[in-house]
C-alpha cells in the first residue's frame, strides 16, 4: 500500500465479503463493522489530531537510558533463558521463541522495574511481561490449536511449571 487510504482498505479486506451479483460481476460487500468504523471516523474527525506530547524528547531518552541501566542479576537472566528455552521444547508449539525473545523479556522487565521505582529486576517483573512479550513470537502446533490451546495458555503453563529463583 502506498497511501493511508490503501492501507486502510487493505486492513478492511477482512471485513469485506466477495459476492457474486446477478449481473455476473464480483464485488465487495462491506460488513456492518466497516460501515460503523467509517461513520465513527468521520463523525469524530481524525483521532491523531487529538494526540498530544506526553514527554519531551529529552525526557524520553533519559527514561530509555535509565531503563537500560536497570540491573539484572544472573539468576533472573537464567530464569528468562529457561522460560524461553521451555518454549522450544514444548510439544504444543511448532516454533518456540527465538533468543531475541530473551532480550525483549529482559528489556520489558527492566521497564517494569523502572516504573516501580527500582533499579533492579525481580522474577515478578519477568512474570508480568513474559506472556505479552512472547505470545506473538511463538507458533502453536496444529494439534494444540485444534484442542483449543492459545499462545497465552501455553506460556502461562510454562510460567507455572518454571522454578522461580529466590532473589
Amino acid at each position: 500500500p502506498n497511501s493511508l487510504t490503501e492501507l486502510r482498505n487493505k486492513a478492511f479486506a477482512d471485513c469485506a465479503e466477495l459476492t457474486w451479483s446477478r449481473e455476473g460481476v464480483w464485488y465487495y460487500e462491506y460488513t456492518e463493522e466497516m460501515f460503523d468504523y467509517n461513520a465513527k471516523e468521520r463523525e469524530n474527525g481524525n483521532p491523531l489530531d487529538a494526540v498530544c506530547k506526553a514527554v519531551s524528547r529529552e525526557e524520553l531518552l533519559r527514561m530509555q537510558k535509565a531503563c537500560a541501566a536497570v540491573y539484572c542479576k544472573d539468576e533472573v537472566l537464567e530464569y528468562v533463558v529457561r522460560l524461553i528455552g521451555a518454549t522450544r521444547k514444548n510439544d504444543k508449539l511448532s516454533r518456540g521463541a527465538s533468543p531475541r525473545s530473551t532480550l525483549a523479556v529482559v528489556s520489558m522487565a527492566k521497564a517494569v522495574a523502572y516504573m516501580q521505582g527500582r533499579d533492579f529486576i525481580v522474577p515478578k517483573d519477568v512474570e508480568r511481561v513474559f506472556v505479552r512479550t512472547v505470545a506473538h513470537r511463538i507458533k502453536l502446533s496444529q494439534e494444540a490449536e485444534l484442542r483449543g490451546n492459545t499462545a497465552d495458555s501455553v506460556l502461562e503453563d510454562i510460567l507455572k511449571r518454571a522454578i522461580v529463583p529466590k532473589v
